[in-house]
């Protein structure tokens, strides 16, 4: 999934990382106001908003700029009423700090399997499905691991733009990995023939010297 994590005060580099492990394309706001503007483009699957309380802010004008997409808050504390009024104003759920990763994925998946918003979303001839975790094209799907989901879906919101290992591996990975180009090309090389024997085509193009771009027929 795309997420966006927007803060309200020093960032959660963990939950940042730790999203990005689990296979997603994170982007990071530098603040509330960033966020809002970041979000309004409609380019996310997921929105992490992290505020004081789950009602800090007017989570209807949020839900109204999140343009369709799942909202999920992270708080640093609650009342099960405050819990209450954020789901009617239309947040998906609502996570206390210390905030569990595991079963804040596990939540994440069910919601996208429930129906996201946003549906399956095509990209010049391949239609991604964030909830079953596949690419399709015509009649013919291919499931997907949780990192070949991530890098693909990263690589398709740039169509012909070209992007170096190292972007890729900071927006795929997270900023925080250890550079490792060769785990970035073994992986995108791994995608490419997967794709190329399921519809005919590799969809990735390799530029020598610089990176990969998504190559749509």
């Amino acid at each position: 999934m795309h997420i966006l994590y927007v803060p309200h005060r020093a960032r959660d580099d963990y939950l940042i990382n730790a999203l990005g492990e689990a296979g997603h394309v994170v982007e990071a706001a530098a603040d509330h106001g960033d966020g809002v503007f970041m979000m309004s483009g409609g380019e996310y699957d997921l929105i992490v908003l992290d505020q004081p309380t789950p009602t800090a802010r007017p989570l209807k004008r949020i839900v109204e700029g999140a343009r369709g997409a799942l909202l999920v808050l992270t708080v640093d504390a609650s009342t099960p009423a405050e819990r209450a009024r954020a789901l009617r104003c239309g947040a998906d759920a609502c996570f206390v700090r210390p905030i569990h990763f595991m079963e804040m994925e596990v939540r994440i998946e069910a919601l996208a399997r429930l129906g996201p918003r946003r549906g399956g979303e095509s990209r010049d001839g391949l239609t991604l499905e964030a909830a079953q975790r596949l690419v399709r094209s015509d009649a013919i799907s291919l499931p997907l691991s949780v990192r070949e989901y991530g890098l693909l879906d990263y690589l398709a919101r740039h169509p012909g733009e070209v992007l170096s290992v190292d972007r890729i591996q900071e927006s795929v990975w997270g900023e925080a990995s250890e550079p490792r180009p060769d785990l970035v090309r073994t992986n995108v090389s791994r995608l490419r023939e997967r794709l190329e024997r399921a519809f005919g085509r590799p969809f990735i193009a390799t530029v020598r010297g610089h990176g990969y771009r998504f190559d749509p027929p």
